[in-house]
């Protein structure tokens, strides 16, 4: 899992992502009893999911920095004042 994810085990977030990582696994594992013609369909989805994954953990990373240097700017004024 994600290292910023990693601190919000057990959220709505955290589990919503395990269970699409299963899905695909299952879904990747189970492609060859799916007819050919949707087979390639469901597998061009599989890798849209996990390129949007992909994405998204970008996004994360970059919020979860962006947080982390805010709150410690707020923590810096503080202490000045």
């Amino acid at each position: 899992m994600n290292n910023t994810l990693e601190s919000i085990r057990g959220s709505w977030i955290a589990r919503d992502r395990e269970t699409a990582e299963a899905n695909r696994s299952t879904l990747r594992n189970s492609i060859d009893q799916v007819p050919a013609n949707l087979s390639e369909k469901l597998l061009s989805v599989v890798e849209w999911a996990e390129h949007t994954e992909q994405f998204s953990d970008v996004i994360l990373d970059g919020s979860a920095k962006d947080s982390v240097r805010h709150v410690d700017e707020i923590m810096f004024l503080e202490a000045q004042i």
